[in-house]
């Protein structure tokens, strides 16, 4: 039933018994490493919605692109300093998932440390648990959007 929705909603139309490894198959066929990547930028909720529910797959990107053109009153509150870091954290949760929202382990890599230690960072917010509120206030727009 997946693959159904993978092909329907994925690959317009590709039959998804056509994957195969890469080198095997004919032209039509997509590698199994391509597979891989497509299904690491889809969200496992936004998966299982599309199978229960056949609502529309969305990536990670088209979240984090709605949450920034629909959440223009959230970035809204914060000083620029804030913005950027919250900006960061998007794409961070873009290239990697929902792991990204790990504070303060997040708050410790480029190029969010780039803004300085945990507690400079935590003051552009105006406080540590003001920063944990902005970032799940973050996370909950991002499964609105």
């Amino acid at each position: 039933m997946w693959r159904t929705c993978i092909s329907e909603q994925i690959y317009a139309g590709t039959d998804c018994s056509k994957i195969t490894r890469p080198g095997e198959g004919d032209s039509e066929s997509i590698g199994i490493g391509d597979f891989k990547n497509l299904v690491l930028l889809i969200l496992d909720v936004d998966l299982l919605c599309n199978v229960a529910y056949s609502a529309p797959i969305r990536t990670r990107r088209e979240r984090a692109d709605a949450v920034r053109s629909e959440g223009k009153a959230f970035f809204g509150k914060f000083t620029n300093g804030a913005r950027d870091v919250l900006n960061e954290l998007l794409e961070k949760y873009v290239e990697f998932g929902t792991a990204q929202f790990q504070i303060p382990d997040i708050l410790k890599v480029p190029p969010i440390s780039d803004h300085g230690n945990v507690m400079e960072i935590a003051d552009l917010f105006g406080g540590g648990d003001k920063l944990r509120e902005a970032v799940g206030e973050l996370q909950e727009l991002l499964y609105v959007a």
